[in-house]
């Protein structure tokens, strides 16, 4: 689900996965942390690496694998939302490997 923040270019991404306690006991609103981009879960689903913990996200925008993300805490419940501060380009960490999720 995306919805327009105040600032213009910022887009709101909420993360469905409900069961993370540890990591939302650690941010606060306002926390800047830096994503990215594991899978296409199609639907406007993504798979999004925050701080070593996989989170599905769901977002009307596009998103390419790989992409880096900085992304801003704008709510912690019900469900976690972040607005997307920055995007960088896809980098694959692993050329020539068929996947590129390492666990």
């Amino acid at each position: 689900m995306k919805r327009r923040s105040q600032k213009s270019n910022s887009t709101l991404l909420v993360i469905e996965d409900p069961g993370l306690s540890q990591l939302f006991h650690k941010l606060r609103i306002g926390t800047r942390l830096k994503a990215r981009i594991v899978l296409g879960l199609g639907n406007g689903r993504y798979l999004m690496r925050i701080r070593g913990y996989n989170l599905v996200m769901t977002s009307k925008i596009s998103f390419s694998r790989f992409e880096e993300l900085i992304v801003e805490v704008r709510r912690l419940r019900p469900r976690l939302n972040v607005s997307v501060l920055q995007r960088s380009a896809p980098v694959e960490k692993y050329p020539g490997r068929k996947t590129d999720i390492v666990i």
